[in-house]
């Protein structure tokens, strides 16, 4: 049996990519091998997605009937603990490689 470890080799970034489509494959040492495919799906978690949160829970704004259609009447406004945090610079795409006997790279 062999065994090959798959490990990241950049920073992931939910907000540009949340998922990963990588096939992983396996040969024998034979001069004529036998190779055995393996897909792997891998979902990327947000370890700081905090839910949007309005300034006011409740809104309340009179309006007369005879405003205009397509009048702006009210600005509402949300932001997460995201907004209040300084902006990292985007990492880029995330390949991954594989460390195994071989040193092939997927």
């Amino acid at each position: 049996m062999f065994i090959g470890v798959i490990v990241t080799a950049r920073k992931f970034d939910r907000e540009r990519q949340r998922e990963y489509a990588v096939t992983v494959t396996a040969t024998d040492q034979a001069t004529d091998p036998l190779i055995g495919i393996c897909q792997l799906n891998i979902l990327i978690l947000d370890h700081n997605d905090n839910s949007p949160k309005f300034e006011n829970l409740r809104y309340e704004y009179f309006l007369r009937e005879d405003t205009m259609i397509g009048t702006s009447f009210l600005r509402v406004a949300a932001i997460t603990m995201m907004t209040l945090a300084p902006t990292p610079q985007s990492p880029t795409p995330c390949p991954m490689s594989s460390q195994n006997t071989s040193g092939s790279t997927l």
